[in-house]
């Protein structure tokens, strides 16, 4: 599957009437609302599956709303639904999405394979088969699944995907194009509209557009002003604006209302950049003991998350912040013997820089560079490992990019870039672990 037969394929579900992509009224009642008035319809011994998987879909828009990282109780609701009806699909699929949710992807799988057993085009399935594929880094059969889920059903769901895909693999014009449909189609509840919204924002950001960048932001705000995703994106555009101040209370009440690896690392970042060390120093050791034991937690009473193969998050910020690079280099390792994501190749090649192997850092940083996505930190990252390996033509080059991308990507790194980049060519190659304190 060529990556722009996505892209073909939807044209012509629009041109032809093929699926589903007229909006969807957004619900007047808060996604907690609906929960309790469905909660009472499942109290009787006898409740059909019907309610069971209204109330699991309520939930799993609640986890969405407010940020959580707690399933159980979605998961026991689909799980009563098959009680009562052990074939019924939604019920499977319900399955299948809290096991992605909580970053199962194997067992998600497993789940969504069921579905397609008793109905082979069903678009959530193939959906959530295609997450699964992007997480493995394994984008072919990513554009298969995601192919098949737009030719049953073009939606919010499936376009944002889509969308996703686009940007990663390297097509910035048809997933600006493909979240805008997304957008278009509408959802259920404010939420949806303003995750794409926020996706669309720091796609925008990584490309510079910062004008673009902060409307789609100030947008998804305006729909859901609680919402830590949303609060988390605007920082984001603030901290690249050079508004510090106002980028560090919108992190913190992000991590107030759930606390994210993103939304932590962030902050201890802008901590650093603003010179307030002792409350830097406060917010590393946050993200450390939010992944605790080889996992991460998701605040007092949240759900924790174990990382059986490898904590890919933890090791750039340890690598990041020179810390632990030992330990930063073996969760690399270790995620990277299961997953081969653009993400995964990327912080892998990070910690191999930092430890010294420059040679696996080149070749492991060309994997991350494969699908040209436009992440000015990717080709931040190529651009010290090219230096550090003796090749200063090629780390200008990476380096450019990185700049002509967006020149304020990080307001914590880009000035790293600017020392390799104005050195004098006959300097010899920059040390590599260049983190400005």
């Amino acid at each position: 599957m060529k990556p722009n037969c996505i892209a073909v394929a939807v044209v012509a579900s629009l041109l032809w009437g093929g699926g589903h992509v007229g909006a969807v009224p957004a619900e007047d009642i808060p996604a907690q609302a609906a929960i309790n008035e469905l909660r009472a319809g499942t109290g009787a011994a006898d409740a059909p599956g019907e309610a069971w998987i209204k109330l699991g879909n309520a939930l799993m828009q609640d986890n969405r709303d407010t940020g959580s990282h707690d399933f159980s109780g979605a998961k026991e609701a689909f799980r009563a639904a098959l009680r009562t009806a052990p074939g019924n699909i939604d019920a499977l699929v319900g399955m299948a999405w809290v096991c992605n949710s909580e970053h199962d992807f194997s067992a998600g799988a497993e789940w969504a394979g069921k579905v397609l057993a008793i109905d082979p085009v069903h678009p959530e399935a193939h959906a959530l088969l295609s997450d699964r594929a992007i997480e493995l880094g394994d984008y072919e059969s990513a554009f298969e699944h995601l192919q098949s889920a737009l030719d049953a059903r073009a939606d919010l769901s499936t376009y944002s995907r889509a969308s996703h895909l686009l940007w990663l693999t390297g097509d910035l014009r048809k997933a600006r194009w493909l979240m805008d449909q997304a957008i278009a189609s509408g959802g259920g509840y404010p939420e949806n509209t303003a995750w794409c919204r926020a996706e669309l924002a720091v796609m925008e950001l990584h490309a510079g557009a910062m004008i673009v960048a902060e409307q789609h932001a100030a947008r998804a705000l305006r729909e859901a002003p609680a919402n830590p995703r949303v609060l988390a994106t605007m920082g984001k555009v603030r901290a690249c604006q050079g508004r510090l101040d106002e980028a560090v209370a919108l992190y913190r009440r992000s991590i107030a209302s759930a606390p994210t690896h993103d939304a932590l690392a962030a902050l201890a970042d802008l901590y650093l950049r603003q010179g307030r060390a002792a409350d830097a120093e406060k917010a590393i050791q946050a993200v450390i003991d939010h992944h605790g034991a080889g996992g991460h937690s998701h605040g007092p009473g949240g759900a924790t998350h174990h990382h059986a193969t490898g904590n890919a998050q933890l090791a750039r910020f340890l690598a990041d912040h020179d810390r632990n690079l030992e330990q930063a280099l073996r969760e690399a390792q270790a995620a990277g013997k299961t997953s081969r994501s653009i993400s995964c190749m990327d912080t892998l090649a990070w910690c191999y820089l930092k430890t010294g192997e420059i040679e696996m850092a080149v070749r492991t940083i060309r994997r991350a560079l494969k699908w040209k996505t436009p992440d000015p930190h990717l080709y931040f990252h190529a651009g010290l490992i090219h230096e550090a390996a003796g090749n200063h033509q090629l780390a200008r080059r990476h380096l450019d990019r990185a700049f002509a991308l967006n020149p304020r990507f990080d307001p914590l790194r880009s000035p790293a870039a600017l020392v390799v980049l104005n050195a004098p060519r006959n300097a010899g190659p920059r040390p590599s672990g260049i983190t400005p304190r």
